[in-house]
């Protein structure tokens, strides 16, 4: 949870800011049987809920990867988008909540449609945007930067190498940053929600990344935006990334281990 004074001295928000929930029913750290590990995670989110009940924060992020794979079975499916339903609908009952789309294959199209329509009054993200949003302090400037669907890009740019690709899209996601920035009002509060790989930041198993080995955000890009506040999902390590004297940046980490790393 992030609860912090945005600039200006204009008010302060308390925010909930959590990400890859990673609903499904998969051999997990904590046993071998997925329908137990689901059991797990659902334990998980009853945590949450109690948090944002003790807390009372001003809005829930939920920043991607609701789900742990876009394309199972009907049966499994309705089950995971009936559990991540019922959890968005009972946390929206304390606060405004905001959701981002996050890694394509996780995170499935038809899975965010579904949940649309079984939680009314959610705002949700399934490409770059930004809304303003109510809450009982106040409105704030609520951006989404979803993850990102490689085969979006290679149409407009064929014949890259993996290493160019990489290259090109992180620079492509700069360039909606900067657009999204640039449509900020500077009275009004701002976050930016995005489910991509900072760089500078520290991976589960302890590495960092570099910019060759995926698509990258550009830690520089961050700092000097419109942003009051740069909440991220994608990494599971809960984290802080940069100088928090320039933004304030975190990663919430992941809500359940989903690896033996996370564990």
């Amino acid at each position: 949870m992030e609860g912090s004074q945005v600039k200006g001295g204009r008010y302060k928000m308390k925010i909930l800011h959590t990400a890859d929930w990673h609903l499904g029913a998969y051999v997990g750290p904590q046993c071998d049987d997925p329908y137990k590990r689901m059991e797990n995670t659902m334990r998980c989110l009853e945590k949450l809920v109690d948090t944002v009940r003790k807390e009372q924060p001003d809005i829930i992020l939920i920043c991607g990867d609701i789900f742990h794979q876009a394309k199972v079975w009907a049966d499994r499916a309705l089950t995971e988008v009936r559990v991540a339903a019922d959890y968005i609908n009972r946390l929206s009952q304390f606060a405004p909540i905001a959701i981002l789309y996050g890694t394509p294959n996780h995170d499935g199209i038809s899975q965010y449609e579904t949940l649309e329509q079984m939680t009314p009054g959610i705002t949700y993200f399934t490409g770059p945007g930004i809304r303003t949003l109510l809450t009982n302090s106040g409105p704030i400037q609520v951006a989404g930067l979803p993850g990102f669907d490689k085969g979006h890009f290679r149409a407009q740019f064929p014949g890259l190498s993996a290493e160019e690709e990489n290259q090109v899209f992180s620079q492509q996601l700069d360039t909606i940053i900067q657009g999204l920035s640039a449509q900020v009002e500077p009275s009004i509060p701002s976050v930016l929600m995005a489910h991509h790989t900072v760089i500078g930041c520290e991976i589960d198993n302890g590495q960092h990344v570099f910019q060759a080995n995926e698509v990258i955000l550009n830690s520089t890009i961050l700092e000097n935006s419109n942003f009051d506040l740069v909440c991220l999902g994608h990494i599971h390590k809960a984290q802080i990334v940069g100088d928090i004297f320039k933004k304030l940046i975190f990663y919430s980490g992941s809500l359940d281990a989903f690896t033996f790393n996370d564990e």
